[in-house]
């Protein structure tokens, strides 16, 4: 409720309605006629202008997220809906930053994790997220492996740097890779 109460954008789903239930607050979201998109065979067969918007569109949303002074916990494939768009929704998990990590690790996906999201009392930051962003960028890339960049090579020095083990050596925020993302978005739609 925090992150939707501090960010608004439009590729995030709004919560439209917070109702009280016996285990905890119950959250309502508007329908929106997309598929996850690790179950989406339109994004598979998009053309690749089309998988550019939607890469700028996560990254833009997750810049928002970061303004507002939230961390992305358990963002993976299936947050991500797609139909003609993208969406992203279920963002419960995302925590004010820097969040340390009290457990052994986070909730998600281990395709999208950090290595600092396996290391209990790791401080989880904007790094973090830029991580996470990159796999979910090659994954949109190349779905569903996320391995190999045969859509758009000219994106993998982005995507090795953002994921790089270390996160020193990442992005330092996401703003940081969106205005480098966006350059090469640029070259790429000019090209």
């Amino acid at each position: 409720m925090a992150v939707h109460a501090r960010v608004q954008h439009p590729t995030l789903i709004p919560l439209i309605q917070v109702l009280d239930g016996d285990l905890g607050p119950i959250l309502v979201y508007p329908w929106v006629d997309a598929a996850p998109l690790r179950r989406s065979m339109q994004m598979a067969a998009a053309p690749l202008p089309e998988v550019l918007r939607a890469i700028g569109d996560i990254v833009d949303v997750h810049r928002a997220i970061e303004a507002a002074g939230f961390v992305s916990i358990d963002l993976y494939d299936g947050n991500l809906l797609y139909s003609d768009q993208i969406w992203l929704i279920d963002v419960d998990e995302y925590q004010p930053q820097p969040f340390v990590l009290d457990g052994p690790r986070t909730l998600g996906s281990t395709r999208f994790m950090a290595p600092e999201e396996f290391q209990q009392g790791a401080s989880l930051d904007s790094r973090t997220m830029v991580f996470q962003l990159a796999r979910a960028i090659a994954i949109l890339l190349d779905p569903p492996s996320g391995e190999v960049l045969d859509r758009c090579p000219s994106l993998s020095s982005i995507i090795a740097k953002a994921t790089s083990a270390d996160p020193v050596h990442r992005y330092q925020t996401v703003a940081a890779m969106a205005a480098v993302l966006g350059e090469a978005l640029k070259h790429i739609a000019d090209s």
